[in-house]
C-alpha cells in the first residue's frame, strides 16, 4: 500500500472513531488530534495541532483532575492508565471524561526513553448524569419508605398505649375474681386472653422501640462462635446438630450493634428450632461475595409453604396457633437498619434457608 494511501486509510480510521484521541510526542506536542476529540473538548484541531498539553490546558482553571492523568503518566510511567474526572470546556460547560492514557516506549527496545503519549476519552456525562439522577430518585425512595415506617411505628405506639391500661385492668380484675371464685372457669379464658393481648401489646412495643444501632468493629469469626455457644447447649437438648462454616479471613471485622445483629441471628436460630421439632441440623455459614459478608442460617426442618413464604417477614403474620408474628418482622428491621437486607428460601418437608447480606464497606487490616 503506498504512503498516501496509508495516510487516507489513518485518517479514516481517525474520522469513524467516536473516542477522542490525541497523540503526543516525546517534546509534549500534540501532533494527532481526531475529530471526536475536537467535539468532546471543544477546541479545534488548529488551536491544538503543534502545541502543547499544558500550554493550552494548563492555564484553563477547573481542570485540574485532567490535567494531572497526563502528569501521573508521564511522571510514573503509567501504561494504560483509567480515570473518570471532570472537564470544563473553554464556554465554561462542565462534562465527565472517562480517560484512557499510556506512556509509550520502543517496542523493539523498551530501554529507550519515551517516544511519547496517547491520551483516548469519551464523554459519558449523560450516563452519569442519569446514574446521579437514579441515586437521587433512589434514596428519595429510602427516605419515603423510612417516613412510612416511622408513621407506622407512631401509629403502633399509640395503639400498644391505649390497648395497654385497658387490657391490663381487665386481666387484673378476671384473675381476682378467679381467686375468688375458683368455680367461675370462664374467667380463666377472660385470664387467658387477656394475657394474650397482653404479648401482643408487649411485642408491638417492643418492635416500636428497636434502638437505632450503635455500631462498633465486631470480628465476624469470633461473634458468631459466640452466637452458636449461647445456643448449643439448647440445641444439644433438642437432638439437633451444629455444623459451622466460616470462609471469611481471621480478622474480619464489620461494624454492627452486635447486641442487635445477635438478637436478630437469634430470632433465625430459635424459628429454625422450631421448624425442627423431631430433631435436625442447624448449619451456619458466613462468606464474603461482592463486598458484602453473607451469613447463611439453613435448618432441615419441615420448612415454609409458597403461599406463606411472601408474607413471613409482614408484622403479626405467624403460622403457629399462638404466635404473634412479631419475630422475623424484627429480625428484618434490624439487618435493613444496618443497610443489609434478609433473603429466604424454603422447601416443605426439606427445610428453610434464611441468608443475612451485610455490608463490608467499613473493613480492617486482613479483611
Amino acid at each position: 500500500m503506498m504512503n498516501n494511501e496509508k495516510i487516507i486509510l489513518y485518517e479514516n480510521i481517525l474520522a469513524s472513531m467516536n473516542d477522542g484521541l490525541i497523540a503526543i510526542s516525546s517534546d509534549g506536542e500534540m501532533f494527532m488530534i481526531n475529530p471526536a476529540a475536537e467535539e468532546i473538548l471543544e477546541y479545534s484541531r488548529e488551536q491544538l495541532q503543534g502545541k502543547g498539553w499544558g500550554e493550552v490546558f494548563f492555564l484553563q482553571g477547573g481542570n485540574e483532575e485532567f490535567n494531572q492523568v497526563i502528569l501521573d503518566v508521564i511522571y510514573e510511567k503509567k501504561i494504560k492508565y483509567s480515570k473518570i474526572v471532570p472537564y470544563c470546556t473553554p464556554s465554561g460547560r462542565k462534562k465527565i471524561l472517562a480517560m484512557n492514557s499510556s506512556y509509550l516506549r520502543d517496542m523493539a527496545d523498551e530501554k529507550k526513553p519515551l517516544i511519547g503519549m496517547i491520551v483516548l476519552f469519551y464523554d459519558i456525562s449523560e450516563f452519569y448524569r442519569l446514574q446521579e439522577r437514579e441515586k437521587e430518585l433512589l434514596i428519595k425512595a429510602r427516605e419515603l419508605i423510612q417516613e412510612r415506617a416511622r408513621a407506622l411505628e407512631k401509629l403502633a405506639q399509640g395503639v400498644a398505649h391505649e390497648i395497654r391500661n385497658p387490657v391490663t385492668a381487665i386481666g387484673g380484675f378476671a384473675a381476682r375474681l378467679l381467686k375468688e371464685n375458683p368455680d367461675l372457669k370462664y374467667l380463666d379464658k377472660i385470664l387467658q386472653n387477656a394475657r394474650r393481648l397482653e404479648n401482643i401489646v408487649t411485642e408491638v412495643s417492643n418492635f416500636t422501640k428497636l434502638s437505632t444501632p450503635r455500631k462498633e468493629p465486631c470480628n465476624v469469626r469470633t461473634f458468631l462462635e459466640d452466637v452458636l455457644v449461647y445456643y448449643s447447649p439448647l440445641l444439644s437438648s433438642k437432638n439437633m446438630e451444629i455444623a459451622f462454616q466460616c470462609d471469611l479471613p481471621e480478622h474480619k471485622t464489620l461494624h454492627l450493634d452486635k447486641g442487635l445483629i445477635k438478637e436478630a441471628l437469634g430470632i433465625l436460630i430459635e424459628n429454625a428450632m422450631e421448624a425442627m421439632e423431631e430433631g435436625g441440623r442447624l448449619t451456619v455459614r458466613c462468606f464474603e461475595e461482592k463486598g458484602s459478608v453473607k451469613i447463611v442460617i439453613e435448618d432441615t426442618g419441615k420448612g415454609i409453604s409458597e403461599n406463606d413464604l411472601p408474607y413471613i417477614f409482614d408484622p403479626f403474620f405467624s403460622t403457629k396457633a399462638n404466635g404473634i408474628g412479631m419475630g422475623l418482622a424484627k429480625a428484618k428491621k434490624i439487618i435493613n437498619d444496618h443497610a443489609g437486607y434478609i433473603d429466604v428460601e424454603s422447601n416443605v418437608e426439606v427445610g428453610t434457608v434464611f441468608t443475612v447480606t451485610l455490608p463490608a464497606l467499613e473493613n480492617s487490616p486482613g479483611a
